[in-house]
């Protein structure tokens, strides 16, 4: 005879064993606790040496979650982070209810055989987990980093520069005692009041610099680079001519397309701006991992950029783009001026390498950018490097800088333009401002002492490349 199964409701109370407190520690998962304190002895440890920091962390722990986990999240179309960002709340709340609610119907011991302290004390545990998960991943994918061998040392790029105020003041005066005993070449410059005279040109200066010695004076190479800089955005920009809008403004939507600014919708316009906004996102992954031949602490393989979709937030915040090490994703704003997308998508793809302060992810994308055989990249590198440039030579010499800003050409002054009346009415919103007040302790609270600031020690990578000539 067979034998009849007897189902719980059959069996007396005292036969259910229900877990108590103690049997907390059965759990598996607790163990995931530790990520917590084991991440900050990394942190400790990476503090005190650098060598820590660059071979077991950066090339080590770090190129290893970052390999697997984003090659997972890689495979998603958009961006995790912000799907995250967006169902946190609907998430937060789902627990809290389900967590009351079994504590309500808790006195079904057959449905629930546990204590309430034991089920108090397993969603503790499971809010634990995630917060020393997230712990580990911000430490091991961000703040260890900080910590790691600068990019200029490892690769015997020097940045020994001093500066003196009176600097300005003698390249100014090689420049007019050249342009007295020299014949340089010379432009006709209008100005707005109707009047013009004719001035030395962008050629005219460029002929002069490359008379002037390199790394004696850091205002002087300054002023060199921003004409190099100048030189071969105007270069580029030539070549782009033909992807104009109406206002003569360089646009990533003329593209794909054979039809005037003016025959397109708008529709059509954000359709095509997206599909070639995902092909400068390739682009950019294809130009940062080839870097890896010539500077092998870049990674090789990595995912492409995700596009977000909630932009005019990201606008309002005055941020383009966000390396999220809790998915290891590049995130990309793709609604602003389109000449910066790909120096932004390279250097979000330069924190995704592990290199997380702020100068070296910009020089990691100018280096992508420009070894790059493509305008929309060449572009790019050469207008946000010359920007980041131009305003450091302003800061020291109003005047090399007006003489350098007359060098560049009618079309990169109109994306300059556009790219400011766009920033316009974001600019002091308190979004704004208190998203750089954090961004700027986060930075500090890192090991970089120069919060935001960071973002323009670029200039200090980029004055390197004039005295070797390589820019």
């Amino acid at each position: 005879m067979g034998r009849k199964s007897i189902p719980l409701t059959e069996k007396k109370k005292e036969d259910v064993k229900l877990l108590k407190a103690a049997d907390i520690f059965k759990l598996k998962r607790i163990w995931i606790i530790l990520l917590a304190p084991v991440s900050l002895l990394l942190l400790f440890v990476s503090k005190k040496s650098e060598n820590f920091a660059e071979n077991i962390i950066g090339n080590g722990i770090f190129r290893a979650v970052a390999f697997l986990y984003s090659r997972i999240t890689g495979l998603l179309p958009f961006s995790l982070m912000e799907l995250g960002i967006i169902l946190s709340p609907v998430i937060v709340l789902a627990v809290l209810i389900r967590f009351f609610y079994v504590l309500v119907k808790h006195k079904n011991k057959e449905k629930y055989p546990f204590t309430r302290g034991y089920y108090a004390l397993k969603w503790l545990i499971n809010i634990l987990d995630v917060a020393s998960l997230a712990v580990f991943l911000l430490i091991v994918g961000c703040t260890c980093n900080y910590n790691r061998t600068p990019f200029a040392e490892r690769y015997g790029i020097s940045m020994n520069y001093s500066y003196e105020k009176s600097d300005a003041d003698e390249v100014l005066e090689y420049i007019k005692e050249y342009e007295n005993t020299h014949e340089v070449d010379k432009e006709t410059y209008y100005y707005a009041d109707g009047s013009s005279a004719e001035l030395t040109s962008l050629e005219g200066q460029l002929q002069i610099a490359e008379t002037m010695p390199k790394g004696e004076n850091k205002v002087g190479d300054l002023y060199v680079l921003v004409l190099e800089l100048t030189q071969r955005a105007n270069e580029v920009r030539e070549r782009l001519a033909k992807y104009e809008d109406a206002d003569g403004v360089f646009r990533l939507s003329l593209m794909e397309t054979e039809k005037e600014w003016g025959d397109l919708s708008e529709k059509e316009i954000y359709a095509l701006k997206k599909k070639r906004l995902k092909k400068v996102m390739k682009l950019s992954k294809n130009a940062v991992s080839e870097l890896n031949l010539k500077y092998p602490t870049i990674a090789k393989y990595l995912p492409s950029p995700k596009l977000i979709y909630n932009t005019e937030f990201m606008n309002k915040i005055e941020i383009v783009g966000v390396f999220c090490p809790f998915t290891m994703e590049a995130n990309v704003d793709g609604a602003v001026p389109d000449y910066s997308i790909g120096f932004t998508a390279c250097h979000e793809l330069g924190h995704l390498s592990g290199y997380i302060k702020e100068n070296e992810a910009d020089f990691i994308a100018y280096l992508a950018c420009t070894n790059s055989d493509d305008d929309i990249l060449l572009y790019s590198g050469y207008t946000e490097a010359l920007i980041t440039a131009g305003n450091a030579l302003y800061s020291s010499s109003p005047e090399l800088f007006s003489l350098a800003r007359r060098g560049y050409s009618d079309a990169v002054v109109r994306d300059f333009t556009d790219n400011s009346q766009f920033w316009e009415k974001y600019n002091e919103k308190p979004a704004a401002v208190v998203a750089n007040k954090i961004n700027d302790s986060y930075i500090k609270a890192s090991g970089d002492d120069n919060g935001v600031k960071a973002y323009t020690l670029v200039v200090e990578l980029l004055l390197s490349l004039i005295r070797e000539g390589k820019i």
